[in-house]
Protein backbone atom coordinates (compact mmCIF):
# COMPACT_ATOMS: atom_id res chain seq x y z
CA UNK A 1 0.00 0.00 0.00
CA UNK A 2 2.77 2.43 0.94
CA UNK A 3 4.73 1.46 -2.18
CA UNK A 4 1.78 2.35 -4.39
CA UNK A 5 1.30 5.71 -2.63
CA UNK A 6 5.04 6.41 -2.92
CA UNK A 7 4.97 5.59 -6.65
CA UNK A 8 2.03 7.94 -7.22
CA UNK A 9 3.74 10.78 -5.36
CA UNK A 10 6.99 10.13 -7.17
CA UNK A 11 5.23 10.30 -10.56
CA UNK A 12 3.56 13.59 -9.58
CA UNK A 13 6.91 15.10 -8.59
CA UNK A 14 8.57 13.93 -11.81
CA UNK A 15 5.67 15.32 -13.87
CA UNK A 16 5.91 18.70 -12.17
CA UNK A 17 9.69 18.78 -12.70
CA UNK A 18 9.30 17.98 -16.41
CA UNK A 19 6.66 20.70 -16.84
CA UNK A 20 8.94 23.16 -15.04
CA UNK A 21 11.89 22.31 -17.31
CA UNK A 22 9.75 22.63 -20.45
CA UNK A 23 8.52 26.01 -19.23
CA UNK A 24 12.06 27.18 -18.53
CA UNK A 25 13.20 26.19 -22.03
CA UNK A 26 10.31 28.13 -23.56
CA UNK A 27 11.11 31.20 -21.46
CA UNK A 28 14.77 30.99 -22.47
CA UNK A 29 13.89 30.85 -26.17
CA UNK A 30 11.55 33.84 -25.87
CA UNK A 31 14.03 35.86 -23.84
CA UNK A 32 16.65 35.55 -26.58
CA UNK A 33 15.74 38.57 -28.74
CA UNK A 34 16.77 38.89 -32.35
CA UNK A 35 19.78 41.18 -32.55
CA UNK A 36 20.05 43.06 -35.84
CA UNK A 37 23.32 44.93 -36.38
CA UNK A 38 22.80 48.68 -36.68
CA UNK A 39 24.53 48.67 -40.06
CA UNK A 40 21.99 46.11 -41.37
CA UNK A 41 19.04 48.07 -39.96
CA UNK A 42 20.19 51.16 -41.87
CA UNK A 43 20.19 49.44 -45.28
CA UNK A 44 17.60 50.99 -47.60
CA UNK A 45 15.25 48.85 -49.65
CA UNK A 46 16.35 49.11 -53.32
CA UNK A 47 13.11 47.53 -54.59
CA UNK A 48 10.20 49.91 -55.17
CA UNK A 49 7.31 49.21 -52.85
CA UNK A 50 4.67 49.00 -55.58
CA UNK A 51 1.81 46.63 -56.45
CA UNK A 52 3.99 44.38 -58.63
CA UNK A 53 6.65 44.03 -55.94
CA UNK A 54 4.08 43.30 -53.24
CA UNK A 55 2.32 40.74 -55.49
CA UNK A 56 5.62 38.90 -56.01
CA UNK A 57 6.31 39.16 -52.28
CA UNK A 58 2.91 37.67 -51.50
CA UNK A 59 3.60 34.69 -53.78
CA UNK A 60 6.94 34.16 -52.02
CA UNK A 61 5.26 34.56 -48.61
CA UNK A 62 2.64 31.93 -49.42
CA UNK A 63 5.21 29.38 -50.53
CA UNK A 64 7.90 30.08 -47.92
CA UNK A 65 6.34 31.67 -44.85
CA UNK A 66 2.74 30.49 -44.40
CA UNK A 67 3.67 27.06 -43.00
CA UNK A 68 4.80 28.82 -39.80
CA UNK A 69 3.49 32.40 -39.95
CA UNK A 70 0.07 31.41 -41.37
CA UNK A 71 -1.90 32.82 -44.33
CA UNK A 72 -2.50 36.14 -42.61
CA UNK A 73 0.92 36.34 -40.93
CA UNK A 74 -0.36 35.90 -37.37
CA UNK A 75 2.20 33.24 -36.42
CA UNK A 76 -0.45 30.53 -36.47
CA UNK A 77 0.57 28.40 -39.46
CA UNK A 78 0.11 24.64 -39.45
CA UNK A 79 3.77 24.09 -38.54
CA UNK A 80 3.81 26.61 -35.70
CA UNK A 81 2.35 24.25 -33.10
CA UNK A 82 5.37 21.95 -33.28
CA UNK A 83 7.88 24.77 -32.72
CA UNK A 84 9.38 25.66 -29.34
CA UNK A 85 9.32 29.36 -30.19
CA UNK A 86 6.13 30.69 -31.71
CA UNK A 87 6.66 32.45 -35.05
CA UNK A 88 6.27 36.22 -35.00
CA UNK A 89 2.83 37.74 -35.51
CA UNK A 90 3.61 39.92 -38.51
CA UNK A 91 0.30 41.80 -38.17
CA UNK A 92 1.29 43.57 -34.96
CA UNK A 93 2.45 47.19 -35.08
CA UNK A 94 6.06 47.52 -36.15
CA UNK A 95 8.58 49.00 -33.79
CA UNK A 96 10.67 51.90 -35.03
CA UNK A 97 13.77 49.69 -34.99
CA UNK A 98 12.10 47.28 -37.43
CA UNK A 99 13.29 49.03 -40.56
CA UNK A 100 13.16 47.47 -44.01
CA UNK A 101 16.86 46.72 -43.58
CA UNK A 102 16.21 44.96 -40.27
CA UNK A 103 13.42 42.82 -41.78
CA UNK A 104 15.63 41.99 -44.76
CA UNK A 105 18.41 40.94 -42.36
CA UNK A 106 16.01 38.73 -40.37
CA UNK A 107 14.66 37.07 -43.51
CA UNK A 108 18.19 36.59 -44.86
CA UNK A 109 19.92 35.23 -41.77
CA UNK A 110 17.10 33.38 -40.05
CA UNK A 111 16.77 32.81 -36.34
CA UNK A 112 16.14 29.33 -35.03
CA UNK A 113 13.79 27.79 -35.96
CA UNK A 114 13.38 30.14 -38.95
CA UNK A 115 15.65 29.15 -41.85
CA UNK A 116 18.18 31.40 -43.57
CA UNK A 117 16.36 32.49 -46.70
CA UNK A 118 19.51 33.94 -48.26
CA UNK A 119 20.21 30.32 -49.18
CA UNK A 120 16.98 29.83 -51.16
CA UNK A 121 15.86 33.34 -52.19
CA UNK A 122 17.84 35.94 -54.10
CA UNK A 123 18.30 39.54 -52.90
CA UNK A 124 15.37 40.93 -54.90
CA UNK A 125 13.01 38.21 -53.66
CA UNK A 126 13.89 38.92 -50.04
CA UNK A 127 13.23 42.65 -50.56
CA UNK A 128 9.90 41.81 -52.23
CA UNK A 129 9.04 39.78 -49.14
CA UNK A 130 9.81 42.83 -46.99
CA UNK A 131 7.44 44.92 -49.13
CA UNK A 132 4.64 42.36 -48.77
CA UNK A 133 5.18 41.77 -45.05
CA UNK A 134 4.76 45.52 -44.50
CA UNK A 135 1.18 45.22 -45.81
CA UNK A 136 0.15 42.59 -43.27
CA UNK A 137 -0.20 45.02 -40.38
CA UNK A 138 -2.35 47.37 -42.47
CA UNK A 139 -4.64 44.56 -43.65
CA UNK A 140 -5.38 43.21 -40.17
CA UNK A 141 -5.93 46.23 -37.94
Amino acid sequence: MNDKRFSTQFLKIISIAILFLIGQKSIQAQSNPWKVPESAAKVKNPVSNNAASRRKGKTLFISNCTPCHGKKGKGDGAGSSSLETRPADLTTPWEQKDTDGALYYMISTGHSPMPKFKVTLNDRQRWELVNYIRTLQQKHK
